[in-house]
């Protein structure tokens, strides 16, 4: 009995220490099937500053668990106090949503369907054709927890009038495969490993 019991206590000790995500994981127009499109994952009760995008704060609601509220500031240099005038959307887990979070300008017309889900110490993430992660600035190696990912699935297109934007992982090193009309294609690496992020005060990594 008394097992069981420093069992169920460690337990609770590693929920309550552990680091909780949101995550959007693509669904093409909410099918049932993950599939091509942008994903992304947010930490949560912690005020994420992106610069002109704004800063934003993402919370699991006291009243029901299944629910995540995200609180957005158009202040660069928001504190996130919910005082300050924000935009606040609801979101329920395992519901598939119409979702946008700095998308490249280059793009036209993406539109990007995500079903969210709640995940504690996220571990092992599996490699994808890009993928860009905000770290803390103290976090000089980036191994730390991250505040934030967005990511391309692997082999994703994107479009703009004259050209087309490919993303794909190679031996784990994302490339970009950029193709303009009427020049040949160019293949380049895309990868950075925790340099100074231009979207706030962080350190970012592109990586697969």
């Amino acid at each position: 009995m008394i097992k069981i019991i420093i069992f169920i206590l460690l337990n609770i000790i590693l929920f309550v220490c552990g680091t909780t995500y949101v995550n959007f994981d693509p669904h093409p127009k909410c099918s049932q099937d993950v599939g091509v499109g942008i994903g992304y994952s947010w930490i949560t009760n912690k005020c994420l500053n992106f610069g002109q995008d704004g800063s934003y704060l993402v919370e699991i609601d006291q009243n029901d668990q299944n629910n995540v509220n995200f609180y957005f500031f158009s202040d660069p240099k928001s504190q996130c106090n919910k005082a300050e005038n924000n935009v606040t959307k609801q979101y329920n887990i395992n519901n598939c949503y119409q979702v946008q979070w700095n998308l490249d300008g280059a793009f036209y017309d993406v539109t990007n369907y995500a079903k969210m889900s709640i995940v504690e110490d996220p571990g092992y993430i599996q490699p994808e054709g890009y993928r860009y992660t905000l770290y803390q600035t103290q976090d000089t190696q980036c191994q730390a927890d991250y505040l934030y990912y967005q990511y391309y699935t692997n082999g994703i297109k994107f479009h703009n009038t004259m050209q087309t934007f490919l993303y794909e992982c190679v031996d784990d090193v994302p490339f970009e495969v950029l193709c303009t009309q009427d020049l040949p294609c160019i293949n380049s690496t895309i990868e950075f490993r925790c340099v100074t992020s231009e979207s706030g005060p962080y350190l970012h990594s592109i990586t697969c």
